[in-house]
């Protein structure tokens, strides 16, 4: 719902009475109904007075949207109006000796932040949009911090850990083991996360949090919102109206179950092995798995010879597909199992440890996130690394195993083992790929989040290349080196590794001689170019071109 008017003093009145309809409807409370008007006031007055004299569309449009938690308006117009949120100059009447300084110009901004709870401004193709939110709040509580009215609630896949120390919890960390996402918190944020449920409001936590002797404030609490809210941990309006059937498929496509007390299953595992976590037995291990060079020829030959008759050994020998698999899961298993283990041994605790669906394949899966607060990052790389040698290990046996074989169908059925550990390998070893040795690079770099920072800052020096105001984030000399390097050498690999393969399958089916295989991968090709790649490329160009900044 909204309206489009003018550029011109004498239609602000009616945005006015726009808003003050829209709220009325809403039933929103009439002291932040009115801070809300004075703030698409501001906006708008300040707005006509920027356009002033520019040659640009002489209409711009309001919109509201409500919820359960807040009123939200946007005010839409044309980038050519020198009206910038993030360029502002915000000035500063705390004093009466600044206020002798201050600008007409600039003070908006300070009556519009008093005036809203959250702001953002966003600069999208000819378009600038300045969005603002004001929550709910009972009666008598207008003028608390917005964040305090909330009763926000953790996701149910979210878990909470606290890294303890002679009795004394130091900080603590939440997990979305579905993600992969966790954030490491203060005591203080700690104690609101435990209290987060739902039904509790934050007032209530944050009293609670000063009467048990934690330093808080308002803007902790807002900041420990927002950040919550941008990893998508809370619980939100849209969860809870989402339908049945929905709910259901969404569940069933992220399935996962975890054995109870995994913990204690590792410890028992652990106390049978425990004689192999030593520097001596794991240079062993690392010997046995490369002993797999051995027979590598024999096993090559075995291998390509039985290519050649694949197809015949199969159809006599069906048992041999549902045995890779279930050679295959064990070995995934195993890998797990040795993350597990790996981390008990440094005294981590195992929260879960079971199966989920991965790629619509049911597979394996150790949560080793507790190996995040250990204090040496070799402990840490060693827990990284330990499932990877597992799958080293498993390698060799089953290059072994060809090598042994004499029956065409024991030797294709390795073969195929060979094939799927080679690859899964190699995945866990190449660092440009959210796996094993990405975390294990990422930790012995001394950078979290590589990936993520490194082509964030490649696309950030991009955008500004292109005219965008935008900020950069600082790094050292080290850390710049090694950013540059990382997305570089990860786009290269990215080319080679990934769209290689794809060029190269499809010129072998374009210029082959089956029009019917021509015709049926030439749609799939076809399709997927359409529906997935085009658009996703299109979506990340406009995301260049896309400017959107937080203001409060």
């Amino acid at each position: 719902m909204g309206i489009t008017v003018p550029l011109s003093q004498q239609w602000i009145p009616l945005t006015r009475t726009y808003v003050d309809i829209f709220v009325k409807h809403e039933g929103f409370n009439t002291k932040l109904a009115n801070l809300l008007k004075l703030a698409v006031e501001e906006v708008c007055t300040a707005l006509v007075e920027k356009a002033a004299g520019v040659d640009c569309d002489n209409m711009y449009t309001v919109e509201m949207t409500a919820n359960s938690e807040f009123v939200a308006v946007d005010v839409t117009y044309d980038k050519r109006i020198p009206l910038n949120l993030k360029t502002e100059k915000e000035c500063d009447i705390t004093t009466a000796d600044a206020l002798a300084d201050v600008s007409l110009d600039n003070i908006w901004l300070n009556v519009l932040k008093s005036c809203s709870d959250r702001i953002t401004f966003t600069i999208d193709e000819g378009k600038q949009t300045c969005h603002i939110e004001k929550f709910h709040r009972e009666e008598g509580h207008e003028l608390e911090a917005w964040v305090l009215s909330r009763r926000p609630a953790l996701r149910g896949h979210i878990y909470i850990d606290e890294d303890v120390e002679d009795g004394v919890t130091r900080w603590g960390y939440i997990h979305d083991y579905k993600t992969g996402t966790a954030l490491k918190v203060g005591t203080a944020e700690l104690y609101a996360l435990k209290r987060m449920d739902g039904e509790t409001p934050m007032y209530d936590i944050y009293i609670e949090a000063i009467q048990q002797g934690h330093r808080v404030s308002p803007d902790m609490f807002a900041n420990l919102y927002n950040t919550l809210e941008a990893a998508q941990m809370l619980d939100t309006e849209e969860d809870s109206a989402e339908k049945k059937w929905r709910r259901w498929l969404r569940q069933l496509r992220s399935f996962s179950y975890s054995i109870p007390r995994p913990d204690q299953l590792l410890a028992t595992l652990y106390h049978g092995v425990r004689f192999l976590f030593n520097p001596f037995a794991a240079c062993l291990l690392v010997v046995l798995g490369l002993s797999c060079i051995i027979p590598m020829g024999d096993a090559w030959v075995k291998m390509s010879d039985i290519y050649h008759d694949i197809t015949h050994i199969i159809i006599a020998n069906l048992w041999i597909l549902p045995a890779v698999y279930v050679i295959g899961g064990m070995e995934i298993l195993i890998h797990e199992l040795a993350h597990g283990m790996a981390c008990t041994h440094y005294g981590g605790r195992v929260r879960r440890l079971g199966m989920m669906v991965y790629l619509s394949s049911p597979i394996f899966f150790c949560d080793t996130t507790a190996a995040y607060k250990f204090k040496s990052k070799w402990q840490r790389i060693t827990v990284y690394m330990a499932g990877p040698l597992a799958s080293l290990l498993m390698l060799s046996l089953s290059v072994w195993m060809v090598h042994l074989s004499e029956s065409p169908a024991m030797i294709l059925l390795w073969t195929f083992n060979v094939i799927t550990q080679a690859f899964g390998l190699m995945m866990n070893f190449i660092p440009f790929i959210r796996m094993d040795s990405y975390y294990a690079f990422s930790d012995l770099v001394g950078i979290d989040n590589l990936r993520t920072k490194a082509f964030g800052l490649v696309t950030l020096k991009v955008r500004r290349a292109l005219g965008q105001h935008v900020e950069v984030p600082q790094y050292n000399r080290r850390e710049t080196s090694l950013l540059w390097l990382y997305a570089i050498m990860g786009g290269i690999f990215t080319l080679l590794f990934f769209l290689w393969p794809v060029i190269r399958f499809a010129i072998h089916i374009i210029t082959g001689h089956n029009i019917y295989v021509q015709i049926m991968w030439g749609t799939f090709l076809l399709g997927l170019l359409c529906l997935s790649i085009i658009p996703a490329m299109i979506h990340d160009v406009k995301g260049l071109k896309r400017q959107k900044y937080k203001i409060k």
